[in-house]
């Protein structure tokens, strides 16, 4: 194996994340998939509107593009948190549902040498 293959390896793994409702009775399963995390972003905030349900985000390079992880917090009596993972998105399509994380993250040089980085 060369060296750039050996290197793009280490850094896509196998990752697993739970997705349904948290809560007191656990309703979440695992969802596993091959990716690397490349960042995170939260719409939290120690006052206001989302100070007591907010959103955080977790964003994975996997082969054909993006997902997101999405981790919907309440500290509500009675509701439950839940996690959502997204099918694989396009860069474009991370910046239009996802504008916390592509305002973050995504600089069109570092989309196309991510992407180019992707083993297949």
């Amino acid at each position: 194996m060369d060296e750039s293959n050996e290197k793009n390896e280490m850094k896509m793994k196998k990752i697993i994340v739970r997705v349904g409702y948290g809560g007191q009775t656990d309703e979440t399963r695992p969802v596993r998939f091959t990716g690397r995390e490349v960042g995170e972003a939260s719409n939290h905030t120690h006052e206001g509107e989302n100070q007591t349900r907010w959103h955080e985000w977790t964003l994975y390079l996997v082969k054909d593009g993006y997902r997101v992880y999405d981790a919907y917090i309440t500290q509500w009596r009675g509701e439950s948190t839940h996690y959502v993972l997204s099918d694989i998105i396009t860069p474009s399509e991370v910046a239009k549902v996802y504008p916390a994380l592509s305002n973050e993250y995504f600089d069109a040089a570092d989309v196309a040498e991510d992407l180019d980085e992707v083993v297949v």
